[in-house]
């Protein structure tokens, strides 16, 4: 397994990952809705979406970080920390300033960003020559 390899495969968990969160953002209130007598034991507290946000940073970091030195492709980049800030800030402090129905947009927009992201990111590396023989971001001049 080379770097290239391990790069893409945290693509694909951030994809996951992102995934994920957006299919708990969109998903959950309607599964409330039809099921309200579940409702207090689905995953929907505050805690587990600070949770899910900080799980989020590490397939980011590890897949965006080696991407761009690689590539040196700044829209992928961006976008996942773009969508990391968002998510955090829906996590951490949208609820507490804004109330909570700026907490479920501000997530949607950051997981869509962090997939497009990573879609973009994943893409450079599988056209990239120099991924396919594992070059680490050293080998690329500034």
């Amino acid at each position: 397994m080379n770097a290239n390899t391990v790069r893409v495969e945290w693509d694909a968990i951030g994809i996951s990952a992102s995934l994920v969160c957006l299919l708990h953002c969109l998903g959950l209130p309607f599964l409330i809705a039809a099921l309200p007598a579940f409702a207090s034991v689905l995953p929907g507290s505050e805690a587990t979406h600070q949770i899910l946000a900080i799980g989020l940073v590490i397939p980011a970091a590890l897949a965006a970080l080696p991407g761009y030195c690689l590539h040196r492709r700044l829209a992928p980049l961006l976008l996942i920390v773009g969508g990391v800030a968002q998510i955090g800030f829906a996590a951490f402090v949208a609820h507490a300033m804004f109330g909570e129905e700026w907490e479920m947009p501000v997530t949607v927009a950051g997981s869509l960003c962090l997939v497009i992201g990573h879609l973009l990111n994943r893409s450079f590396c599988l056209r990239c020559p120099e991924c396919s023989t594992g070059r680490a971001c050293e080998a690329r001049p500034a």
